[in-house]
C-alpha cells in the first residue's frame, strides 16, 4: 500500500524545511495554501495502475459501480487538489481533505486519515485481514458469525428488536420462505411456514434492486417452486445468496420476489402489512449493494487499495517514508459503498434498511456490517461515520426521539426512487405500523401524523440551487418525471413529486393540543394558529389507514386571509420545463391602504423594492409554491403557527407561518380547498401578520365567538384559547420595540374565520 509520487508529496516529511506546512500550533501543523494534485485523467489513471490507496479511494467516489475500470469510466475534465491538510506530531497522522471536478461532478471533500508506515508490518496487517484473497461464501460466513456473535454478545438492543411477541418471545415467522436444505444442499423449494417450518427457526432476509431477470412467485408458477428446483435456476446473484446462507447453517431465506405472490393484489396487501415483523424478526439482512444479477457477488480485490486501520503497536507507525508505505483510512468508504449505493436510493430499501436488526452489505471490495451498535469492514472495526450516514434509530426507547426522526425519514425517503408511483404510501408502511405502535394515539394518515399535523402540513421541495429572476428567488428542485399517485391529498408531501424537507427551525414538542396556545407556556414552542378538527381516513375493504390515501379528510378551523399573486403566472410562463415540476421561491410584502392601514391582499413583488414605503421593506414573506397557481381561484394565506421571539435570546425572530391555499369548490355548506404552497413572515419585530389579525379581531371583522356557535365544545375551548393569546400583550416587548407603522392598528378587512375541507 504505496502513496503515489503525487501523494506522497502531499504527506512529506513536516521538518524538512521546505515550508510548505506552517504550524497552527506546537504539535499541529496545517498546510497552506491549496495544492493541486492530478490534473488530469492519465496522470489519475496511472495512479490507480500503481495502487495508490489515496487515488482509488477518489476512483471509488466517482465510478458508477465496483465494476466499473477507470478505462469504461474517464473523464477528460477531471482535476483533483488537496482543499486542507493537516499533520498531527502526537500521532503522526495525515489527515487530507481532497476535492473533485469534472463532468458532472461536484466539489465534495473526501477525508483521508495517512499514516507511514513499514513495509513488513503493512504485509503482516494485510495478512491478518485477509484482503489479498478474493471473498468466498464460507468467508463471507465467517466474518457473520463473528459480527453477529459480537453484536448478541454486546448489544442488547439488537437483539430486543427481534421479539415480536412479548409474552412468549416466539418469533414470528413471514408467510413464505426459501428452504435450502442442508449446507451440501444444491436445490431449493418455497414453503409455507405454518406448514413446515418450528416457531423459533431462523432466516435471512434479502435486500435488493429489482432487475429485468428478476424471478417472481406467480399464481402460474406457484406449484413449481413449491417443488424443489436446481439453485441455478436462479440468477447468480440469488446463488450467491443462497451458498452464504448455507455456509451460515441458515436453512430459512426470504426474498420479497419469491415469497409474495406479485400477481395477485390480495397477497400483496396481505403481506405488505408484515413487513415490520419480516426484516425486524430476521437473523440479519443481507443486502445487494449493486446490480449483480449476471455475475458473482464476490467482485476481484486489490487488497493494497483497501483501506486499513494500524494496529495497536505504536511502533508500527512511523514519520516519514521514503517508499510511501503508509496505512490510509478512507473516512466517507461507507458512505460512498454504502449510504449512495443503488440499492439505497430505492424507497423499498429505507424501510428495510431501518426495520432491520442487523445488515450485512456485500458487493464491494470488502464487506460492511451495520447494526444499532456499530458499523464495521473486513479491516475497520468500528467506521465513525456521521449521523446522516447512518440509518435511522428508530426503535429507541424513547418517544421523543423516534417523533424527531420522523422528518429525517420523510426527506430521506422522498429522495428515493419507485418503480411504481402507487407505492408510495405502502413502501414505509412498516416503519409508520412501528412508530404507530409506539403511541397508539397518534393517528397516521397520507404520511402526516395527528399529533404534529402543524409541523407535517409545513413540507416544502427540497432545493438544490437558486438563482434570482424576474425580481424572484427561483430554486431547483430534482423532481421526478413520473406524477404521484391521484390518491394523494394537496396537504401531503407525497402528492410533490420529488424531494421533500420539512420545517427545521421549529421543535416538535410531544404533543400539540389547545393548552399550548397559553401565554405562558415556554416560549420556544409554537403556538398553534389553526385547529384540526377532522382528520379521517376512509379506505377501502381489506386496505387501512397506512396503506391508503383514498377518501381522506382534513378539516380545518382557520384564518383565510385574501392574497394576490398574479406576478407568479409571469415567472412560471418563464420556465423553459413545465412549470408543476419547478418549485418556486420568492418573497411577497404588505400592501396596506394608504391612511387607511387597510391590508386587502398580499402581492407578489414583481420588480426592484426601490421606492417602496418603509413599511414594506420590513415585512417580507418568503412563499414556496409546489405546484401552479390559478388564476382563476379565490387565493388565501392561512396561518398555522406563530413562534414568539424569545425575550431574553436576541438571535431568535419572530416567526408566523402557514399555507397557501385555493379554493376549488363548494360542498354543501363545506368550503374546499387545495395547498399549492406555504409562507413563512420572519422579522426582529412582532409579526405583522399577528398583529394585523389582533387588530382585526378587535374591530369585530372576525369574532370568534359568535362564528363558534355551531362547533363543538372542542373548538370552542380553542378559539377561546386562540382569542386569548393573539390578543395578550407580547412577553418581554414594549411598543418602542415595534416598527412605526405597525401600533397604528393595521388590519385585514377581509379576513375571515372558517371551517374548511383541505383536500
Amino acid at each position: 500500500m504505496s502513496l503515489c509520487k503525487i501523494c506522497r508529496e502531499l504527506c512529506r516529511d513536516f521538518d524538512n524545511g521546505s515550508g510548505d506546512w506552517e504550524s497552527a500550533e506546537e504539535g499541529f501543523l496545517i498546510v497552506e495554501p491549496v495544492a493541486s494534485m492530478h490534473q488530469s485523467w492519465d496522470s489519475f489513471s496511472k495512479s490507480l495502475y500503481e495502487d495508490c490507496p489515496i487515488c482509488w479511494g477518489l476512483w471509488r467516489s466517482i465510478r458508477s459501480s465496483p465494476r466499473a475500470s477507470p478505462n469504461e469510466e474517464p473523464d477528460m475534465e477531471f482535476k483533483s487538489w488537496l482543499h486542507e491538510g493537516t499533520f498531527s506530531a502526537k500521532t503522526l497522522t495525515f489527515t487530507l481533505y481532497i476535492n473533485l471536478t469534472g463532468k458532472g461532478k461536484r466539489q465534495e471533500s473526501n477525508e483521508f486519515h495517512v499514516r507511514y508506515t513499514t513495509s513488513e508490518a503493512l504485509l503482516k496487517a494485510r495478512r491478518r485481514y485477509g484482503i489479498d484473497v478474493d471473498q468466498t461464501s464460507g468467508s463471507v460466513a465467517r466474518f457473520i458469525q463473528h459480527w453477529s456473535n459480537h453484536c448478541t454478545e454486546t448489544h442488547p438492543g439488537c437483539t430486543k428488536r427481534g421479539v415480536s411477541s412479548t409474552a412468549t418471545n416466539d418469533i414470528a415467522l413471514p408467510t413464505r420462505l426459501l428452504d435450502l436444505g442442508n449446507a451440501d444442499s444444491k436445490k431449493f423449494r418455497i414453503v409455507e411456514s405454518q406448514k413446515c417450518c418450528q416457531k423459533n427457526d431462523q432466516y435471512v432476509t434479502l435486500t435488493h434492486r429489482w432487475s429485468h431477470d428478476t424471478p417472481k412467485l406467480l399464481q402460474t408458477n406457484c406449484e413449481q417452486y413449491y417443488t424443489f428446483q436446481s439453485d441455478n435456476t436462479l440468477p447468480q446473484d440469488y446463488q450467491d445468496i443462497i451458498s452464504i446462507c448455507r455456509a451460515m447453517s441458515v436453512q430459512f431465506l426470504w426474498i420479497d420476489s419469491l415469497c409474495i405472490l406479485q400477481d395477485s393484489p390480495e397477497d400483496l396487501l396481505r403481506e405488505i402489512k408484515t413487513m415490520l415483523n419480516v426484516y425486524q424478526n430476521a437473523l440479519l439482512t443481507l443486502s445487494i449493494c449493486w446490480d449483480y444479477s449476471d455475475s458473482t457477488l464476490f467482485p476481484s480485490r486489490r487488497g493494497d487499495t483497501l483501506s486499513i486501520v494500524p494496529p495497536n503497536d505504536e511502533g508500527n507507525i512511523i514519520a516519514h517514508s521514503a517508499t510511501g508505505c503508509a496505512f490510509v483510512t478512507h473516512v466517507d468508504e461507507f458512505k460512498i459503498n454504502v449510504t449512495h449505493s443503488l440499492v439505497n436510493s430505492r424507497g423499498w430499501v429505507l424501510q428495510e434498511r431501518t426495520l432491520s436488526r442487523r445488515i450485512v452489505y456485500l458487493g464491494n471490495e470488502q464487506l460492511y456490517w451495520e447494526c444499532d451498535g456499530v458499523i464495521a469492514s473486513e479491516t475497520v472495526s468500528n467506521i465513525l461515520q456521521d449521523k446522516d450516514v447512518r440509518r435511522m434509530p428508530i426503535f429507541h426507547d424513547s418517544d421523543d426521539f423516534r417523533v424527531a426522526l420522523w422528518p429525517k425519514l420523510v426527506e430521506k425517503y422522498s429522495q428515493c426512487g419507485l418503480t411504481s408511483e402507487g407505492d408510495r404510501l405502502v413502501a414505509i408502511s412498516g416503519i409508520s405500523r412501528m412508530m404507530s405502535a409506539a403511541n397508539p394515539r397518534d393517528r397516521y394518515i397520507a404520511g402526516i401524523w395527528s399529533e404534529y399535523w402543524l409541523f407535517d402540513l409545513l413540507w416544502t421541495p427540497l432545493v438544490k440551487n437558486f438563482w434570482p429572476r424576474n425580481g424572484a428567488l427561483l430554486r431547483t428542485c430534482a423532481v421526478r418525471t413520473i406524477k404521484p399517485t391521484q390518491d394523494a391529498p394537496s396537504w401531503s408531501w407525497m402528492a410533490f413529486p420529488g424531494p421533500v424537507e420539512q420545517p427545521r427551525s421549529l421543535e416538535r414538542p410531544q404533543c400539540i393540543t389547545a393548552t399550548t396556545m397559553s401565554p405562558d407556556k415556554p416560549l420556544l414552542l409554537p403556538r398553534a394558529l389553526a385547529m384540526l378538527s377532522q382528520f379521517d381516513v376512509n379506505p377501502p375493504p381489506g386496505a387501512d389507514n397506512f396503506d391508503s390515501m383514498s377518501h381522506t379528510t382534513l378539516r380545518l378551523n382557520c384564518f383565510l386571509i385574501p392574497a394576490d399573486f398574479s406576478g407568479i403566472a409571469e415567472i412560471c410562463q418563464s420556465q423553459s420545463a413545465p412549470e408543476f415540476y419547478h418549485p418556486i421561491y420568492c418573497n411577497a410584502f404588505y400592501f396596506p391602504e394608504q391612511r387607511k392601514n387597510a391590508i386587502y391582499h398580499l402581492e407578489f413583488l414583481k420588480s426592484s423594492s426601490r421606492g417602496l414605503p418603509r413599511l414594506e421593506k420590513l415585512t417580507p414573506i418568503t412563499l414556496c409554491f409546489n405546484k401552479p397557481w390559478n388564476s382563476g381561484l379565490s387565493t388565501s394565506m392561512l396561518p398555522i403557527f406563530h413562534l414568539p421571539k424569545h425575550p431574553d435570546k436576541r438571535w431568535t425572530r419572530d416567526r408566523v407561518g402557514g399555507l397557501i391555499v385555493q379554493r376549488t369548490s363548494a360542498r354543501g355548506q363545506d368550503l374546499e380547498f387545495t395547498r399549492i404552497g406555504t409562507f413563512l413572515e420572519e422579522t426582529n419585530n412582532e409579526a405583522v401578520l399577528l398583529a394585523a389579525l389582533r387588530t382585526t379581531i378587535r374591530k369585530g371583522i372576525i369574532d370568534l365567538n359568535n362564528e363558534c356557535a355551531k362547533s363543538g365544545r372542542t373548538e370552542e375551548a380553542f378559539e377561546a384559547r386562540l382569542c386569548e393569546y393573539i390578543n395578550a400583550p407580547r412577553i418581554g416587548r414594549s411598543t418602542e420595540d415595534i416598527p412605526q407603522g405597525l401600533a397604528e392598528g393595521l388590519f385585514f378587512p377581509k379576513a375571515e374565520w372558517a371551517n374548511i375541507l383541505l383536500g
